[in-house]
């Protein structure tokens, strides 16, 4: 570590990561994704743009001759989705540890400026990447051999990677210095990428400043040289400087702040001005009202919903209002955009719905046994006359409001598709609608008793929300990159169906092949006629499994002493 003498928080986090095992599992994964990519990106040019001839048992380009260009800028385009990807995790933690940790004070204290612990501790997550995308460099040099690819494209290429990577993990940093979690860092990271993605796609064709240099490569590199290239990144280069600027201010002024809910205050203030509307206008009527009653059956449940923000109605409603209007308004915007392709703008609308519903359902789900553990209430909680399998299953009940207004625009989509497709009285309209419906219910189910398990295992709140994701998005992407590898269609959907994406695309399969025949499209998808019967058959015996992993499993779950004579610890009591 005699590389950086005078930087000692890097020479830290650099040995810290470098001792730890995932380090070099996320290497391998990316590693083995960026192998795939090439090799995909290979079979679609050697069957698309070249003749591929077998010599001596070897393949080779007839052509070869500019045939690097197309898998250069295929391989390019997968690099930058990567730091989009892989950054904000990497760095969305690098100061949230220390104040979780109560080491903040210590860091501060020292000789290093805030400015230098900022700095440093960008350099700890961006070398790391950067050893990442070392690893593609020399493809990308073969590539160059290959011809298609000039000197000046290979090294604005290489620049506009270095800033995409300082780029994104200067985001995550800024947001790692204002907020107490790693939790509340990580969700705002992601989404303030997502809505730079979204503004690049709106702004894709003007000749606006590009703020992405992924922007900038997709739009085609039009520098003619280095300093041009220069040029146009300039303001890349000053929002990097802005974001590390504010990150040094709030490194100082948050390093103690509280953990607090900024969405429960919101909430509070709208309360204390629609009770003063209230009373002005209909003298204190109220529809609503909080209840303050004891619970007689089930108390963790009672618990659940009227001593947290996510299980009051008043609460929930609001969550309700702010999902259902975008949800009806793009519905009906979707519906007119793309009446002539089958409403298809729908489909992306129930994607993004269907991603944003997981995401909810999975953070909450992970923190309902490791909020008890950060609260120190766990010990209580287990001592309480109730079986592990009642505190688990009344937690998860405590979910049921919040799951149903989730639930509730991913339903919208599909009423709108089940009304707009006209004939809506036949059986195979309504057997869509209770598919769509069905798949719902079960994918929110199979996501929260996920959360749930991850959270009975990992105490920390951070941690199990990380990890929770983390499955979540794997379980997702390792069926549907498995499918690529199918030759057949019934095999790609065998494949698929390991992956919650399955209950989507099974019931929209099911839509499309009985519904849009003779409409939009003169073919009969036979398998998407009965896919959706595995899929839910499959789904349905794993929630009940899964119910039934807790019940026999609780006690293990939850830490328990093992049982005697069939009973519990706390049937003993």
């Amino acid at each position: 570590m005699q590389l950086f003498p005078g930087l000692p928080v890097l020479q830290r986090e650099l040995a810290e990561l470098a001792s730890r095992r995932r380090t070099y599992v996320v290497r391998v994964v990316a590693i083995c994704a960026m192998a795939y990519v090439i090799w995909k990106l290979v079979l679609s040019f050697s069957a698309g743009e070249a003749e591929v001839q077998t010599v001596m048992g070897a393949q080779r380009f007839e052509a070869a001759l500019g045939a690097g260009g197309p898998i250069f800028e295929g391989l390019v385009t997968s690099l930058f989705w990567c730091i989009k990807l892989m950054m904000p995790a990497l760095c969305c933690a690098v100061v949230t540890t220390e104040k979780e940790r109560n080491t903040m004070g210590i860091l501060l204290t020292t000789k290093l400026t805030p400015g230098a612990i900022v700095l440093e501790k960008l350099l700890s997550r961006v070398i790391p990447m950067l050893t990442i995308l070392l690893l593609v460099f020399p493809v990308l040099g073969y590539l160059y051999s290959l011809g298609g690819v000039d000197l000046s494209k290979l090294s604005g290429t290489f620049w506009l990677l270095l800033l995409e990577c300082f780029l994104m993990a200067s985001i995550a940093m800024m947001y790692s210095c204002w907020f107490p979690t790693t939790a509340m860092a990580f969700i705002w990271s992601y989404v303030t990428v997502a809505v730079l993605v979204l503004m690049g796609l709106v702004t894709r064709d003007s000749d606006q400043l590009f703020l992405l240099p992924s922007e900038l490569w997709d739009a085609g590199l039009r520098a003619s040289s280095f300093g041009e290239l220069l040029d146009e990144t300039m303001g890349t280069m000053i929002v990097i400087a802005s974001l590390l600027v504010l990150s040094r201010f709030f490194l100082v002024g948050r390093a103690f702040v509280s953990e607090r809910s900024i969405t429960l205050k919101l909430f509070r203030l709208l309360d204390s001005f629609f009770r003063w509307l209230n009373a002005r206008t209909t003298g204190g009527i109220e529809l609503i009202r909080d209840r303050n009653d004891l619970p007689v059956h089930r108390p963790l449940t009672w618990r659940e919903e009227s001593r947290k923000a996510l299980g009051k109605v008043r609460y929930l409603f609001r969550i309700l209002v702010v999902l259902e209007l975008p949800t009806f308004f793009l519905c009906t915007l979707s519906a007119i955009a793309s009446n002539e392709r089958a409403f298809q703008a729908l489909f992306y609308v129930e994607y993004v719905l269907w991603g944003l519903g997981a995401l909810i359902v999975t953070v909450k789900s992970c923190t309902l046994m490791s909020s008890e553990h950060a609260r120190e209430t766990m010990s209580a909680l287990l001592a309480t006359p109730l079986t592990a399998s009642e505190i688990l299953f009344q937690k998860i009940l405590g979910m049921r409001r919040l799951l149903c207004v989730v639930a509730i625009p991913m339903a919208t989509v599909s009423v709108t598709h089940y009304l707009l497709f006209g004939n809506y009285v036949s059986m195979h309209a309504i057997g869509y609608l209770l598919v769509s419906i069905t798949s719902i219910v079960l994918m929110l189910l199979s996501v929260a008793i996920l959360g749930t398990i991850v959270g009975t295992r990992v105490r920390s709140q951070t941690k199990s929300v990380l990890i929770s994701i983390t499955l979540l998005a794997t379980w997702c992407a390792l069926p549907l990159v498995a499918s690529t590898f199918a030759e057949s269609a019934v095999g790609r959907a065998a494949y698929v169906t390991f992956s919650p994406y399955s209950l989507l695309e099974a019931s929209e399969r099911f839509l499309t092949g009985m519904l849009m025949f003779g409409r939009h499209w003169n073919y009969v998808d036979p398998i998407g006629q009965v896919w959706w019967i595995p899929v839910l058959m499959i789904y349905l015996i794993g929630v009940v499994a899964s119910l039934g992993f807790l019940h026999l499993r609780g006690d293990q779950l939850l830490g328990r002493p093992e049982t005697f004579g069939g009973r519990s610890s706390a049937e003993r009591v």
